[in-house]
């Protein structure tokens, strides 16, 4: 397909233009600082929705084929993946912005290499995806990865990370604020619509620790650079979040937090209901 001729250029440029506008829109209207989950599944979307979310991702496992032995996602194929978008695009309306990788095609593999094409750029925009939610490490992947994603009008969002890192696939290497400042620069020259940086913090989101200096100079050194929207991902808790939008970043990503409250509530109401003793 990469090979024809197509004559959707514009279109795919109202598309980006369009998203963009949508999520200016969203940071402008949660005080220049929007909270962006991970739509897991139906009944967290519902609670996100009711709290005013307006931002999605969708990620590499099927919210409704449930959890295997390993407490991990199963993988989805293109088609499940489109499916769940298309669920996931009714229940939040137009007016959210909706992101998506296509398993690990649009994040580093180490292990077997996972391409991202033109036809799964083409299905996730055809069915609802706004943008292109990557973890890539290699600048070469990077840059032919927006160029497939900006063809069906897919906006990109891209990170950086720190090589040391445990996480350090999950973004372009960039150890110190001046090395994500030129990295900044450069994602945006090949066309990075949206700019993040892996807060490297942790990702148990109930025993996440308050920014360390370092941290904190690099995710300023991101916030002072960059043109287009930024988002920090990792380690934010109801412990630290004030201190991340602090920095002025516009985006913060919550999955695990959301997910480890939500479990210690259930099991503390469960407990409760055990261990009462009836007056009969």
């Amino acid at each position: 397909m990469e090979d024809e001729l197509y004559t959707i250029e514009g279109d795919s440029q109202l598309k980006r233009s369009n998203t963009m506008k949508r999520i200016r829109k969203i940071i402008d209207d949660q005080n220049g600082s929007a909270l962006m989950v991970l739509a897991e599944t139906p009944e967290y979307i519902q609670a996100y929705l009711k709290a005013g979310v307006k931002m999605f991702e969708i990620h590499g496992g099927s919210i409704f084929k449930g959890w295997n032995k390993h407490i991990t996602l199963q993988p989805t194929s293109l088609a499940e993946r489109a499916e769940n978008l298309q669920i996931v695009r009714e229940m939040t309306g137009e007016d959210a912005y909706i992101t998506s990788g296509h398993a690990n095609g649009c994040f580093t593999s180490p292990v077997m290499p996972v391409p991202f094409t033109y036809n799964d750029s083409f299905v996730l925009s055809a069915a609802g995806a706004d943008g292109c939610h990557s973890h890539k490490c290699d600048w070469k992947d990077l840059e032919n990865l927006v160029k497939i994603a900006h063809r069906y009008g897919l906006v990109v969002e891209a990170y950086i990370s720190h090589s040391k890192d445990k996480y350090h696939y999950f973004g372009l290497p960039a150890d110190t604020p001046a090395d994500v400042s030129k990295a900044t620069k450069r994602m945006e020259s090949i066309g990075v619509d949206l700019i993040g940086i892996m807060s490297g913090q942790t990702y148990v989101g109930l025993q996440g620790h308050s920014i360390s200096p370092d941290v904190k100079d690099r995710i300023n050194a991101l916030v002072d650079t960059a043109t287009v929207p930024t988002f920090i991902e990792g380690g934010m808790t109801m412990d630290t979040y004030k201190e991340f939008k602090d920095t002025g970043i516009q985006v913060v990503v919550i999955w695990t937090a959301f997910k480890e409250m939500a479990m210690k509530t259930v099991e503390d109401a469960a407990k409760q209901i055990i261990a009462y003793k009836p007056k009969r």
